[in-house]
């Protein structure tokens, strides 16, 4: 986790050295969502491991589907709203997608109204994949 924040704060210095107009109230809260992006990829990637406990064999195999996946449809390399709906649908479900709406609402207009909610709602999805993680290893055990 801290490998991924250092590489988003660095980022976020690097565009900011480069142009962006960043305040120190824009880049704590650019800093808070890294954050909460963290947090809500490490949830799902406990909740796939807990799965990848009964089939060790696919590990590798499913991580880098999921991972690659999440990169595809969450905003990273498209814009969320230029994918089908059922994709966006199905990206809305899953972290990243909310807090990267977010994260570019904190760097460019900076409207709270716009990014709390987003914010909370990838909490969200981050607190439902850890509860799921949880019952998923109690029941591996």
């Amino acid at each position: 986790m801290f490998h991924s924040l250092s590489t988003g704060v660095l980022t976020v210095a690097v565009a900011a050295a480069l142009g962006l107009a960043l305040t120190l109230s824009s880049g704590l809260a650019a800093i808070a969502v890294l954050i909460v992006i963290e947090l809500s990829a490490y949830a799902l990637g406990v909740f796939v491991g807990s799965i990848l406990l009964r089939y060790p064999a696919f590990g590798n195999l499913i991580g880098n589907i999921v991972g690659f996946s999440l990169l595809a449809i969450a905003g990273v390399t498209t814009p969320l709203g230029l994918l089908p709906r059922a994709v966006q649908t199905i990206a809305l479900g899953l972290p990243l997608s909310h807090d990267l709406l977010s994260l570019r609402e904190v760097l460019g207009a900076g409207d709270p109204g716009v990014f709390l909610p987003l914010v909370a709602q990838e909490l969200l999805i981050a607190a439902a994949y850890a509860a799921l993680a949880a019952i998923s290893i109690a029941l591996f055990l």
